[in-house]
């Protein structure tokens, strides 16, 4: 089976017009647009067609399977919070026709009770339409990606049990996507702790062949820190782990200073609403500040970041730190890529390797 995805609008017109002194007959607009979503293949055609005798058949082995395997990268319960509903992993109704928000109908599961029943499958997961727009149906993501993908799935071998599918799929930002702990220097900060997601553990493919040998004092004991080949790597800093390489006076638990800092309160005033409002109610004002407890930042349980990544690889020299930025630095205009973290930790084999989130999607239900 193929898949693609295609953008129409309504008022589409070619980038080259007739112009008569100056007027063109038309203009250039969009006007109301959709992306459709839809699967080929030589077996079933476009779009998968299905009687209503095949649907049944589809929804009785659906209920014995009620559970996402997409479930485990998130793609439901994203779906889930885009439509403002409670999370869930269960199959949700399909329902979905041009005009009709998607998102909705994905979860609807989400704003019932619990149930051990399985909700009907209406129409064919072939072909889905979504109405593109941050005040519609919003944009197409990895997780309509790999719900689709799976509900389409589901049909194929109920319909034809004897074959065996290969999907195939374009490099798109939403078919490349990794999973949330997936070994992605791209998603990873520079530093330990912070907003960034926690990476899985990795078996050390092969071990650095740069002479630099990580190490780290504690109790006037020097520690060897550098992996060998096999050794696994936690991407989270651990209960008996020493502090950060460049941070060895960090304490190991977050701890109340005991002091009071002011920061800017969050305006939550939405850009919409900013340009809909009266000029006379968006005068020049101070931000508003409140009072909060001073936190210092403990290490355990922290995600490492990609400075202590690399370090514990030998790939980082402490004392030419100074040499590293995480785009890299730039040379008579071109980017050394040596000088890069994340290019230097994108480039380890284990990294390298790291499959999309599509890509285990497809092995675990078995394309």
């Amino acid at each position: 089976s193929g898949q693609d995805e295609a953008i129409f609008n309504s008022e589409a017109t070619s980038k080259r017009v007739w112009v008569i002194e100056d007027v063109s007959a038309l203009t250039l607009k969009t006007g109301s647009g959709c992306m459709v979503s839809a699967y080929q293949s030589n077996v079933c055609g476009f779009g998968l067609p299905m009687t209503a005798e095949q649907l049944d058949a589809v929804n009785k082995d659906r209920v014995e399977h009620d559970t996402y395997v997409c479930g485990k990268f998130g793609a439901p319960q994203t779906l889930c919070r885009l439509g403002g509903l409670p999370e869930t992993d269960k199959k949700p109704l399909l329902k979905e026709s041009p005009g009709v928000r998607i998102i909705h109908h994905l979860c609807r599961l989400g704003g019932l009770p619990e149930t051990d029943k399985k909700p009907l499958l209406k129409e064919s997961p072939g072909v889905r339409i979504i109405h593109h727009g941050a005040s519609k149906d919003g944009y197409w993501t990895f997780a309509h990606m790999m719900v689709q993908a799976e509900d389409y799935s589901d049909c194929l071998k109920v319909l034809y049990p004897w074959c065996r599918f290969l999907d195939e799929y374009d490099n798109s930002r939403s078919h490349a996507v990794k999973k949330p702990d997936g070994l992605d220097a791209s998603r990873m900060a520079k530093g330990f702790g912070g907003a960034q997601t926690p990476k899985r553990d990795s078996v050390m493919m092969e071990a650095a062949s740069v002479p630099t040998q990580p190490s780290s004092s504690a109790g006037g004991v020097e520690h060897d820190l550098k992996l060998k080949e096999g050794d696994t790597q936690s991407m989270v800093f651990l209960e008996d782990d020493l502090p950060p390489f460049n941070k060895p006076t960090c304490p190991k638990h977050d701890f109340d200073t005991g002091q009071i800092k002011r920061i800017k309160k969050k305006n939550n005033t939405h850009t919409f609403e900013k340009q809909m409002a009266p000029l006379a109610s968006l005068e020049m004002k101070l931000p508003e500040e409140e009072e909060v407890a001073s936190i210092r930042q403990g290490y355990v349980d922290k995600p490492k970041g990609i400075e202590q990544v690399l370090f514990e690889r030998g790939w980082l020299d402490p004392d030419e730190i100074s040499q590293y930025t995480l785009a890299g630095k730039v040379v008579d205009g071109v980017v050394d890529e040596k000088t890069s973290l994340r290019r230097v930790l994108a480039n380890c084999p284990d990294f390298r390797h790291e499959v999309s989130a599509m890509a285990e999607l497809m092995k675990g239900i078995g394309h």
